[in-house]
């Protein structure tokens, strides 16, 4: 009871005496003071914070997460979860012409080796071997590098040699060449795993002088010498799309 008059003897427990006076004063302070305040925290703080906060963080958590995944696929690796058949040799250079290392012309030392990724998801070729025929001509790549899919990559014989042929860059893999050489007169380009395991092949007779061999671009299951791409007396792509193969 709310009591306005302390000093009356009502205020002592004489509810009846008073009533007129104690209804009307408890209705209209509870109605204007305590009842408003109630309501307006009632409705505006948990409304507020209850909408706003979980909704919030529900939408921009997940939202942002799947959007993420979904741009970046995860890196698969030789030798350990990458698909096979997704790594392939896509061109060679067994024979380059012989003119001599210069920025003007290729040396015999110009071979190169390019692969590329027919597969869905980036490959780090960390551990790949590179060889021949031979089973003691292996070097492996000893760091990190990832392929996109689609993208392609040349390992050179010497990257100096190389550079000199066809110019820095040309998609070649920095850092790294090969200490053998690819027959002139037959031959074959192997790339296997870390744990030996082959991953592609291409046997090959006779190359051609100065002129790559290359997959069709318009059939990637046939192969032909390149003949459009003439750098410094060598027929060749590497970093570049390659030739038709079919009439």
């Amino acid at each position: 009871m709310l009591c306005l008059a302390p000093a009356l003897p009502a205020c002592g427990g004489l509810a009846p005496f008073v009533a007129g006076t104690a209804d009307t004063d408890s209705v209209a302070a509870d109605d204007t003071t305590p009842g408003a305040t109630d309501d307006t925290s009632t409705l505006d703080a948990p409304d507020t914070d209850a909408h706003e906060t979980p909704d919030t963080d529900v939408v921009d958590t997940v939202d942002t997460d799947v959007v993420d995944t979904d741009q970046a696929p995860p890196i698969s690796v030789i030798g350990v979860n990458a698909a096979a058949g997704s790594l392939w040799i896509n061109e060679y250079l067994a024979d380059p012409t012989d003119v001599g290392v210069s920025a003007a012309g290729c040396g015999t030392d110009s071979e190169f080796i390019e692969l590329v990724n027919v597969g869905t998801h980036p490959i780090d070729l960390l551990g790949l071997q590179l060889g021949d025929d031979d089973p003691t001509h292996r070097i492996m790549l000893g760091v990190s590098y990832v392929l996109q899919p689609a993208a392609i990559v040349t390992l050179a014989g010497k990257e100096a040699e190389f550079d000199a042929c066809f110019g820095a860059g040309a998609s070649r893999l920095p850092g790294f060449s090969y200490a053998f050489s690819l027959n002139n007169s037959g031959d074959s380009v192997v790339i296997l795993d870390a744990r030996d395991r082959e991953l592609d092949r291409r046997d090959f007779g006779s190359s051609g002088d100065a002129q790559s061999e290359q997959r069709g671009s318009d059939d990637p299951a046939l192969w032909c010498l390149a003949t459009s791409a003439l750098r410094n007396g060598v027929t060749a792509s590497p970093g570049a799309t390659n030739d038709p193969c079919g009439p």
